[in-house]
């Protein structure tokens, strides 16, 4: 019943806070120079993507919190950019603390 109804809202919160399309087109953008490293010899592109992946290891589950928390504050009123911050820097102390304790 909870998926229904989320299923409902998520166009309407979509249409009134365009918004939250912003952080996923820049972490999208983020991860096209891997398509590029693709076309160069083997050695290089091996090192980097083995770069990429050590960063975005960092950056995607501070990505995730700062946007479910801004997902979340747009269900309740109009979103802005700031609230991506504001839940990232709430969220980033967590996800690497959860990160860190998968020892």
């Amino acid at each position: 019943m909870a998926l229904i109804k989320s299923l409902r809202t998520t166009p309407q919160v979509l249409r009134s806070n365009p918004v939250l399309f912003v952080p996923v087109a820049i972490f999208a953008l983020l991860q096209v120079p891997q398509l590029f490293l693709q076309t160069v010899d083997p050695i290089s592109s091996l090192v980097g993507s083995i770069l990429f992946m050590a960063v975005f290891l960092f950056i995607t589950p501070a990505f995730y919190a700062g946007t479910i928390g801004m997902s979340n504050d747009a269900v309740n009123y109009p979103c802005l950019v700031a609230a991506f911050v504001g839940s990232l820097r709430q969220g980033l102390p967590v996800s690497m603390t959860r990160f860190a304790d998968t020892e």
